[in-house]
């Protein structure tokens, strides 16, 4: 069981990456990381420092963005948590014309508590489901290097946070 202030904590940390996405803002966007994360994003994984430099000259590719994160379902081991959550991306992106782009996508959170503070630790994220608009072809090249999800025990879920997939199981059987 997790309590409700780490519950709201973790949730806080997600809108406050949402923001530091949506603006831009990397130095916000770091401090919400310990200082040995680990992002795994499309092409890139590594340390998070890295996936800072990746996301710097893409920027301009984007007008504008709306990240939306949903139903963060967390297990909490001491001063250790995993999550997963789903997530949602607005993307309106630079072309001739601009096209707009909306992502389906879920995030596989690893946390420490750093000075009483939840930061992320781990990231993972795979996309669900993405579509471009209005009724461009291809220009899915973006979310080409994500993983997608799967049903059962396939699922990127049971490999990223078996923990809580555990705790939520109780003592369900297994998943064929």
């Amino acid at each position: 069981m997790i309590s409700a202030d780490d519950q709201h904590a973790i949730e806080h940390l997600h809108a406050c990456y949402i923001h530091a996405a949506d603006r831009g803002d990397l130095a916000l966007m770091r401090t919400l990381y310990t200082d040995d994360a680990i992002e795994v994003h499309g092409d890139y994984e590594g340390p998070v420092d890295g996936f800072f430099e990746m996301l710097r000259p893409g920027f301009d590719y984007f007008l504008s963005t709306v990240h939306i994160v949903t139903n963060v379902l967390c297990h909490v081991d001491g001063d250790t948590a995993e999550s997963e959550a789903r997530g949602t991306a607005y993307l309106r992106m630079a072309g001739d014309p601009p096209y707009s782009m909306i992502v389906i996508n879920r995030l596989f959170d690893h946390y420490r508590r750093v000075d009483g503070r939840w930061l992320f630790s781990r990231r993972n994220v795979l996309v669900d489901w993405a579509e471009t608009f209005p009724g461009r072809e291809g220009n899915l090249e973006v979310v080409a290097p994500y993983p997608s999800g799967a049903r059962g025990r396939t699922d990127m879920v049971y490999s990223e946070t078996p923990g809580m997939v555990a705790a939520l199981r109780g003592k369900l059987p297994p998943i064929a």
